[in-house]
């Protein structure tokens, strides 16, 4: 099954797309989409989804949690400088049956990094 992940930054007046596509796995359980992978660095990958919100977890050295709800959620990222507690600002969320799209920002302490258009699509 393939998970196909595309997300568009907006920063500095400058555009970067970003597109990926994993073999992975879906499971449904108790009203939640769960699609699994192994990214590019050999890192598993958990996306938790409903219709009203969306949770990616990055197993690595420093776990990344990221949340995705219209209105403010928390992020803890692992950057060059170390664990990073940030906010993701959520301005749309949409999710067609395989297919999500979040608009979200970036920030932290009122200070944002940059603007995303994520969309995720899998195979049910």
């Amino acid at each position: 099954m393939k998970i196909k992940i595309k997300n568009i930054v907006l920063a500095d007046g400058e555009e970067e797309v970003i597109e990926q596509i994993h073999d992975g796995q879906v499971v449904e359980k108790n009203g939640w989409i769960y699609l699994t992978y192994v990214d590019e660095e050999g890192f598993k990958n958990v996306i938790k989804l409903n219709d009203e919100s969306l949770m990616l977890t990055r197993f690595a050295e420093q776990n990344t949690k990221m949340n995705f709800i219209l209105g403010q959620a928390e992020a803890t990222i692992m950057t060059p400088v170390g664990v990073q507690f940030l906010t993701t600002d959520t301005s749309k969320f949409e999710k067609n049956g395989n297919h999500v799209k979040i608009d979200y920002s970036l920030n932290q302490n009122n200070f944002k990094f940059a603007d995303y258009k994520l969309e995720i699509e899998f195979d049910l």
